[in-house]
């Protein structure tokens, strides 16, 4: 059995070193004192739990409810609540709602004249040739 190091015990690094694992010695080095990168969760004053990164993920991606299912996470998946669809940015001490459907962005504030210009203008930019992920 061949050693492997992975560097990096985010999401993908956890997932990579998790498959790895079933034909190598699997070695994860991270800088941070916890493993998960972005992901984490904190509890701040008041009780409140705040979460860090992702909270979800798209559930009819296959691949990933199939991983979910292989570490035994499936049990205790939660399903999002009807409220859920409501998804807010706090920016500059306001939250502010996110659109649920495109051309509301334009009506936010966050979003500066140029940024909504830019927004547009992703239409003209070619897509990738298909061969990486972008």
């Amino acid at each position: 059995m061949s050693s492997v190091a992975v560097i990096g015990a985010g999401i993908a690094g956890l997932t990579a070193a998790y498959k790895l694992s079933a034909n190598h010695d699997v070695i994860v080095f991270e800088r941070e004192t916890s493993a998960g990168g972005k992901i984490r969760s904190q509890k701040i004053e008041g009780g409140f739990l705040f979460e860090w990164g992702p909270s979800a993920f798209l559930s009819s991606a296959q691949e990933l409810k199939a991983l979910v299912a292989e570490i035994g996470l499936g049990d205790v998946l939660t399903p999002a609540r009807p409220a859920a669809k409501n998804r807010f940015i706090y920016w500059n001490g306001v939250l502010h709602k996110l659109p649920s459907k495109p051309p509301d962005a334009f009506k936010m504030k966050i979003l500066s004249p140029l940024g909504k210009l830019r927004a547009v203008g992703e239409v003209l930019v070619p897509k990738g040739s298909g061969a990486e992920d972008e």
